[in-house]
């Protein structure tokens, strides 16, 4: 989230961003989002969970360094039906002794 300075402008990453058509003091989000060799920013007038959002303006984002795909080894994978067991247990389990505790309160 970033406000939109008296002239128009953003500062993100230590550099200057125009925001045409935008009232000063107006909030504005700014995102990057990268992919295999470039990334964009964004800059939209809401956060990402508004039910509408407009995109206000967008920039090639340049890179000093080279930016390859996430090895699969680092990709998150679903939990299986044996790990999603243990976490509603120790959830379930936290919450008991929640309970307990506030009671000796």
């Amino acid at each position: 989230m970033r406000r939109v300075s008296d002239e128009q402008t953003i500062t993100l990453l230590n550099l200057t961003w125009s925001v045409p058509d935008v009232k000063p003091d107006q909030g504005v989000w700014a995102t990057i989002e990268f992919s295999v060799g470039s990334a964009t920013l964004r800059i939209y007038n809401q956060a990402p969970d508004a039910h509408e959002r407009q995109c206000l303006v967008e920039y090639p984002f340049e890179l000093r360094e080279p930016v390859y795909p996430l090895r699969d080894e680092f990709r998150a994978s679903p939990p299986s039906s044996l790990w999603n067991g243990l976490f509603a247990t120790a959830i379930f389990g936290l919450a008991r002794v929640r309970v307990v505790l506030s009671t000796v309160f």
